[in-house]
């Protein structure tokens, strides 16, 4: 009878490793910081240019008789528009200045007629100008049913500097005095076409130095804004060579810190810098400060009578 085979020991089972704790949350950590700035990456456009909150628009046009509608097709086809007002005089003979105002991320040219009324009253000829995305501009209701076009930094700028084009054809309009007058995200458009087509003038009504500065509060870095909108590169260079520029802020302002403004009014020494009351969407017409600066500004870059 043969003896059983033997049966070779079996090694002893290796116990599986569990990672440490600490290292279990890091990777959790990890995943969850990468998954927000995915999120804030992908949302910022509607972050930034919020159409759906501006509205749609006033159902109907001014009906006065310095006004006119107009549309600018851009270079990839899309029809952006714009009001213009016809300062009152304003001739062939007499050329008017012309302000460009440039509104706010959740405001319309529909709800920018006190500015229109404002510059008119001082003889300035006025253009409103939407932004591509926003109200009539683009979609279903523009003539011959353009394509929408989706806003961005350099769209804007590149349709704003064709308004700048048709002003200038203008038979009314003195083409040597344009001002752009920017409203919060519209000193971001001001800045970057002062770089593209210098005018008489500047005027930042709650400017911020930079979109990318926003970054740290949302917890992401700085590359990561598609439209960093740098008005601290684009205006400090102009300024250094004599571009006149007017900056309004107000310590009050609940969006666009005060620090920004004096930041830039810090980088551009020649600037004049105006401290004002009131939170950032507060309308500054009519406050003594405001207009107690800004027509002797206007004067002096030749945009206004005296």
């Amino acid at each position: 009878m043969s003896a059983p085979a033997s049966s070779s020991p079996s090694s002893p089972r290796q116990p599986h490793r569990r990672k440490p704790w600490w290292l279990r949350v890091l990777l959790i950590l990890v995943l969850a910081y990468a998954g927000w700035c995915a999120i804030i990456y992908f949302k910022q456009d509607d972050m930034i240019f919020p159409r759906t909150l501006a509205g749609p628009g006033m159902p109907q046009l001014p009906a006065r008789p310095d006004f006119e509608q107009v549309w600018i097709t851009t270079d990839d086809g899309v029809m952006v528009e714009g009001w213009f007002y016809r300062a009152f005089g304003a001739s062939v003979a007499k050329p008017a200045p012309c302000i460009i105002v440039l509104h706010g991320n959740g405001d319309l040219i529909d709800t920018m007629n006190d500015y229109a009324d404002f510059f008119l009253t001082h003889g300035l000829n006025v253009l409103l100008v939407e932004y591509r995305g926003y109200a009539r501009s683009g979609g279903e209701s523009t003539p011959a049913g353009r394509p929408r076009g989706e806003p961005s930094e350099q769209a804007i700028v590149a349709d704003t500097l064709k308004f700048v084009e048709w002003l200038q054809k203008q038979p009314v309009v003195n083409p040597n005095k344009l001002v752009y007058y920017g409203r919060s995200l519209g000193t971001g458009v001001a800045a970057q076409l002062a770089t593209r087509h210098q005018p008489a003038a500047v005027i930042l009504e709650s400017p911020f130095t930079s979109l990318s500065a926003f970054a740290a509060g949302f917890g992401v870095p700085p590359f990561f804004v598609k439209h960093p909108f740098r008005t601290d590169h684009a205006l400090p260079p102009l300024a250094a060579a004599g571009l006149p520029v007017l900056i309004f802020h107000s310590r009050d302002d609940e969006i666009v810190p005060f620090s920004h403004g004096e930041h830039l009014a810090h980088l551009m020494p020649a600037a004049t810098f105006v401290e004002v009351t009131g939170t950032h969407n507060g309308l500054m017409l009519a406050q003594p400060a405001y207009e107690g600066a800004i027509w002797p500004f206007l004067v002096r870059v030749g945009a206004a009578k005296p």
